[in-house]
């Protein structure tokens, strides 16, 4: 009966394991998509700064496309802030979810240790 219970504790441990790494490839491929968010933030900035309307002589038409132009932009740039925003909560959230996922198999291989003493 011992080795039944200390096979059963080892199976826990490597069960915990096993959930940990998942959740570490969760958590970089989450890390890659939030960089990507970034990436793509930064050149809606430049874009947005490099096609300010100048000063001087311009047509009503030439105004109000730069006008939508610019729209469009804002747009874009507010729905990669906020899909950045929400790939930053998840990848603390996933991190909480790794250290728990820590915290049991530390315990799971703890108690593997203590029934294999005995």
């Amino acid at each position: 009966m011992s080795s039944a219970r200390k096979s059963s504790f080892q199976r826990f441990a490597l069960k915990q394991k096993l959930a940990m790494l998942e959740k570490s490839r969760a958590i970089n491929t989450l890390q890659e998509e939030r960089d990507r968010a970034a990436q793509l933030c930064d050149q809606l900035d430049s874009i947005v700064a490099e096609t300010a309307i100048s000063a001087g002589e311009t047509s009503v038409m030439a105004l109000r496309s730069a006008n939508w132009y610019q729209q469009q932009l804002q747009e874009q740039l507010v729905l990669a802030r906020n899909r950045q925003n929400y790939l930053d909560e998840e990848v603390a959230s996933k991190r909480i979810d790794i250290a728990k996922a820590q915290l049991k198999h530390s315990r799971a291989e703890e108690k593997a240790r203590q029934h294999a003493r005995r």
